[in-house]
């Protein structure tokens, strides 16, 4: 972990201007350079900020007016390293699919802009010369293709296989799928708690290169912290046990059901699900759906059909949350978890 944090950045945060607002622009044929010009001056660097143009008005008018856009994409390259790309043009209707856009052939070349952080200064800068961006990236390359990290990913891969992917063969191994003694639920939970030292750095590489947002990271991370809790809680009921004993069921639900809710928080961490937060209309990965998003899957699952589906998750969750009459998230536990392919 500590040779990842020193790889940690904050994040470039990207804030839009939406140009359809501005009359005369949406007016105009086609956007001219002035008008999709970026802003990442000082003043915003310092604050970690650029903020970058866009236009997503997509009605279509006769003659090709109105059908403009101008959009951006990020790539992050790890340790502070951002390229956002800029595209801009024309829309025509897809003739393959008229319920789509497309952009138009002669549309001009994607532009590239080049930021950095800086961590003598604490900020982030532009970088303007090639030269010194390919090598920035080098650099970082070198870092990503390392034995260190190479051996990370594959740490957490092996974990994750064996702890969930043939997690009944996993606890056979351990004694705890069928009357464990108390040792045997220790041991387990043992392994569970040196596990986690992994999975919190695979978390952060991700975080570090990108692949993770930082809300979705945190959101994360406060999971693998109430894991962590619930193992303690555990490990001191069963410590005023007999270890060699039988688990009583019965015992450990008069006792607060320290044992079971170590069981569900694992579920809730390890079975591929999203946390949705119906005050601010977002979804954050759990562990098990940041392993199975870039997997192939046997459910259909197109983006479209995910988003209905998000979409009708989101509606239901409002209103279970306003049954209750909470009207903010105060813990992870308000969160509702909700399995893609259930």
């Amino acid at each position: 972990m500590k040779d990842l944090e020193v790889l940690k950045c904050p994040p470039l945060i990207i804030k839009e201007r939406e140009l359809s607002e501005n009359e005369s622009i949406r007016r105009k044929f086609a956007l001219e350079e002035t008008d999709i010009r970026p802003d990442y001056g000082k003043e915003f660097l310092e604050q970690g900020i650029v903020i970058f143009p866009v236009y997503r008005d997509e009605r279509m008018l006769p003659l090709q007016y109105g059908a403009k856009f101008c959009d951006y994409r990020m790539i992050h390259y790890g340790g502070g390293l951002c390229e956002i790309i800029q595209e801009y043009g024309k829309l025509e209707v897809n003739p393959q699919d008229t319920r789509y856009t497309k952009q138009a052939s002669n549309c001009p070349k994607p532009r590239s802009f080049w930021f950095y952080y800086d961590k003598t200064e604490g900020r982030y800068k532009h970088e303007n010369n090639e030269a010194r961006w390919k090598n920035r990236l080098e650099e970082m390359n070198m870092v990503k293709e390392s034995s260190f990290i190479h051996d990370l990913v594959w740490r957490f891969y092996d974990f994750y296989d064996e702890f969930w992917i043939i997690r009944v063969e996993f606890k056979k191994r351990y004694h705890v799928d069928h009357m464990p003694s108390h040792l045997d639920l220790l041991d387990y939970m043992y392994y569970v708690d040196c596990q986690l030292e992994d999975v919190k750095a695979y978390l952060l590489l991700l975080q570090i290169f990108g692949e993770l947002s930082e809300e979705d990271y945190n959101i994360a991370a406060i999971m693998i912290a109430e894991l962590e809790r619930k193992i303690e809680n555990a490990r001191h009921y069963l410590h005023r046990k007999e270890l060699t004993s039988t688990f009583d069921v019965w015992d450990e639900k008069q006792q607060g059901k320290p044992v079971t809710k170590f069981h569900a928080m694992v579920e809730h961490l390890f079975k591929p699900a999203f946390l949705i937060n119906p005050v601010e209309e977002k979804q954050h990965p759990n562990i098990g759906q940041i392993y199975a998003r870039i997997q192939t899957t046997k459910h259909y699952s197109s983006p479209e059909t995910n988003r209905v589906k998000m979409n009708d998750t989101m509606k239901s969750t409002q209103q279970a949350f306003a049954v209750k009459g909470a009207t903010q998230i105060t813990s992870i536990f308000d969160y509702s978890i909700y399995y893609l392919n259930d």
